[in-house]
């Protein structure tokens, strides 16, 4: 057995991915994006998680979660 410590090598992000205009809405993916790395700092694994998505439209700003999951809306409408 292989004893190694991931904990120490696991990075998780929260980032908005490119922008996508549908009839004259602009919609922001905002995914959780995983890497796990050795000892060695090799990358053994990765996913992107999809989040939610933010959408203007006439001005306005909204959030739809994708997910079960509690979110923050400021904290998304933020990095929009």
């Amino acid at each position: 057995m292989v004893k190694t410590n991931f904990a120490e090598n696991f990075d998780v992000d929260t980032i908005v991915g490119k922008s996508i205009e549908v009839q004259g809405k602009i919609l922001h993916p905002i995914v959780k994006v995983s890497i796990l790395k050795d000892n060695k700092m090799t990358i053994v694994g990765s996913w992107i998680i999809p989040v939610a998505f933010v959408i203007e439209e006439n001005g306005k700003k909204y959030v739809i979660s994708l997910n079960d999951e509690k979110i923050n809306q400021n904290e998304l409408l933020k990095m929009i």
